[in-house]
């Protein structure tokens, strides 16, 4: 997969490069909790979510400590805040989760990961993304797949610009440099 990402344009299908989300590792190194953004530039796309465990290479010895508390995600939907009060995006709609009550990942024993696809009108799906360290060397990941919903398909042009607007945000907001 190339660097910035990978794109099939036969079937309008988009991967941006996956990113990390929080980086675990036995010398007690942790993120404990990442916000981040994915942008909906078009309401006729479906946009599919994974947020996914990685160990690193060859020191695979068993699953991830994934039991409540382990790790949970938070999404909502968000739109830019047009009125001007604020200049900032307003969270609207809990996708999945709620701020109070994040689900855990997994749903079940032995998954390593979370997936779902949406679709919406919202401008933005915003993720908070916790974890406890478990003591495995590893990544958590943020993958995620752009393309046109059932019955929809848009010309070359169309999908190169939906396709510029297609970068998530991790961390979100990004440091100020």
């Amino acid at each position: 997969m190339g660097s910035a990402g990978q794109q099939d344009p036969i079937l309008q299908k988009w991967r941006p490069r996956p990113m990390t989300l929080v980086s675990a590792t036995t010398n007690g190194e942790h993120t404990p909790q990442v916000v981040f953004r994915v942008p909906v530039p078009d309401s006729r796309l479906r946009v599919k979510i994974s947020v996914l465990f990685a160990f690193v290479a060859g020191q695979q010895t068993s699953s991830p400590d994934l039991s409540p508390g382990g790790a949970t995600l938070w999404l909502s939907a968000a739109d830019d805040d047009d009125s001007g009060s604020t200049g900032t995006t307003l969270t609207e709609t809990n996708l999945e989760g709620t701020q109070a009550a994040p689900t855990a990942i997994p749903f079940t024993p032995g998954l390593v990961g979370y997936s779902r696809e949406f679709i919406t009108s919202a401008d933005y799906i915003e993720g908070v993304f916790k974890t406890a360290h478990n003591g495995f060397n590893g990544y958590w990941v943020l993958q995620l797949r752009y393309q046109p919903d059932t019955g929809q398909r848009f010309s070359t042009e169309e999908w190169e610009a939906i396709v510029g607007y297609c970068k998530p945000t991790v961390p979100y907001p990004p440091p100020s440099t």
